[in-house]
């Protein structure tokens, strides 16, 4: 399956290398931060390990987690110190600063870990709660990809219109907390129907949050600091969804995970197995969905200025307004 990729892999080299406009290449003021590249990546890592471990393979108090934790602490502080003093910082904490970056950072890394509660139980539900193929269950979360399609249109032609984009990562994340809420809700009776209407409403609103909070961004940095904005956004919603898949399994593993292995598969599941694959879920539903409604409470904080180009106040003072608003 993973061998399919490698076609389009190659295709999309292929295009780039056509249609791509050559950079212009101008020699850095700075060397590359090689040693805040290290303490990052070793920081990262050791904090998937903590997710992916803990609880499964090692018990939270065993030594092994305990050593991951606090390693975890200690390149992250050295990765503070050293940031701090870094000529051209791996991460630019003074761009962390920046409320646009932070608040989409945050509320991608927390939207994207809830969105794992879909992408990953969903199919999984459906196949043991309703007798679901693999394939069925897939083609099950097309409402989701659906509502997603449509509302990032919907968004994108309308900040188009008004240059005025707050409203919509607000409205999205309130229907993603109101779908994991109704699919949470809804576990309890299985059925194929009921789970593709709160799929979609999750859709719906996860479509007005990724693609707008990165808007958000390129429209609230100064635009020699756009590539590294774009990168600190993008590594945290990548964190997120790593760390969500690590954190949300971990607490279906501990519910039901006795139920899904040993090769039985979950079409040959009885009854008492079957129901607590559906309390395991459930439970996931329930734990994702404050993700979203802290995600929105944060996204209340972005600031918003009107996009460059569009209907609004002039230029001077769209940059005193940015200004104001960091």
């Amino acid at each position: 399956m993973l061998y399919f990729n490698l076609p389009l892999g190659l295709a999309a080299l292929a295009a780039l290398r056509l249609r791509l406009p050559a950079p212009v290449t101008e020699r850095p003021d700075h060397p590359l931060d090689t040693v805040g590249a290290a303490l990052l990546a070793a920081a990262t890592s050791a904090l998937m390990l903590t997710c992916i471990w803990g609880g499964e393979r090692f018990a939270w108090g065993s030594p092994t987690i305990v050593a991951l934790i606090v390693a975890t602490v200690l390149l992250a502080a050295a990765l503070v110190l050293r940031e701090r003093r870094a000529a051209d910082p791996i991460v630019p904490l003074a761009l962390l600063r920046t409320r646009a970056v932070a608040v989409a950072s945050v509320a991608l890394f927390l939207a994207t870990a809830a969105l794992f509660a879909i992408n990953v139980f969903v199919p999984l539900f459906l196949q043991a709660t309703t007798g679901a193929s693999p394939t069925q269950a897939g083609l099950l979360l097309v409402p989701m990809m659906l509502g997603i399609t449509l509302s990032t249109n919907l968004a994108g032609r309308a900040i188009a219109r008004t240059g005025r984009y707050k409203r919509y990562p607000i409205a999205g994340l309130a229907l993603m907390t109101a779908g994991l809420v109704l699919l949470a809700a809804l576990a309890g009776n299985p059925s194929r129907t009921a789970t593709g209407i709160g799929l979609a409403v999750f859709g719906l609103g996860f479509g007005m949050v990724g693609q707008v909070l990165i808007v958000a961004v390129q429209n609230g940095v100064d635009r020699r600091r756009l590539g590294v904005a774009m990168a600190t956004t993008n590594f945290f919603r990548a964190l997120g969804g790593a760390i969500g898949a690590a954190v949300l399994g971990a607490i279906f593993a501990g519910r039901a995970a006795a139920h899904v292995s040993g090769g039985t598969g979950v079409h040959a599941l009885t009854p008492a197995a079957r129901a607590d694959i559906i309390d395991a879920v459930q439970t996931v539903f329930i734990v994702a969905a404050p993700l979203a409604a802290i995600a929105l409470a944060v996204v209340l904080l972005l600031p918003e200025v009107p996009l460059q180009g569009s209907a609004g106040p002039a230029p001077a003072q769209r940059r005193a307004t940015a200004a104001a608003t960091r």
